[in-house]
């Protein structure tokens, strides 16, 4: 029927707009094609998302303002609304980000994520304690960033998961917590956090 058919170009043009804007994947310190990234990259090709998977420098010791440029570089070349997903030093590269160019973003999801505490410049021997020499303007986060969802692990080995506890309170954050993933360092790790973006962002 007529109405039918209506409906079902009002859902199709629903989903596309739903889907006007390009996913920016920011990794940790393995790189862009260590972890989970590349099996969600394949979910991404898979369900016609943009997305971008930057390559930032991991040489140790790895410069704040290496990755903060070489980010920017990428989201200078989108056109449209973005979604950042950090994972793990990443996490810290999209604030960090975002504080700098007071970017308004609809949503950002933050994978093994830590905290504004400066003492993590002491972390894995200082090894990128550039990420923290000051504490972020979470007031600028929270003015610009609509919507935050952190995952973290209850038993992740390298930033512990009261380091998400505290983020997720000061940035006024959902929390998500798992039991058993640890880093989020296994490539079936992809599921959790595709589960996640398919249910806040309808992909």
């Amino acid at each position: 029927s007529l109405r039918a058919c209506y409906h079902a170009v009002i859902k199709v043009w629903y989903t596309l707009r739903m889907r006007d804007f390009t996913i920016v994947f920011v990794h940790g310190t393995g790189g862009p094609d260590a972890d989970w990234l590349p099996s969600i990259g394949e979910e991404m090709k898979r369900r016609h998302v943009s997305f971008e998977i930057p390559a930032l420098p991991t040489t140790i010791p790895i410069q704040v303002d290496d990755w903060i440029n070489g980010l920017h570089k990428t989201v200078s070349n989108i056109r449209g609304p973005i979604i950042f997903v950090g994972y793990s030093l990443g996490t810290r590269a999209v604030l960090l980000y975002l504080e700098k160019y007071k970017t308004k973003v609809d949503h950002i999801f933050l994978v093994a994520a830590f905290s504004n505490d400066t003492k993590n410049t002491k972390m894995e021997s200082g090894e990128y304690s550039s990420f923290f020499t000051a504490k972020i303007d979470t007031g600028t986060i929270r003015k610009n960033v609509s919507k935050i969802t952190i995952l973290h692990s209850e038993d992740d080995w390298c930033i512990p998961y009261n380091q998400a506890v505290e983020l997720s309170k000061e940035i006024d954050a959902e929390l998500i917590s798992y039991k058993n993933k640890g880093h989020f360092i296994d490539p079936g790790c992809s599921k959790d956090i595709l589960k996640v973006l398919v249910n806040r962002l309808e992909i």
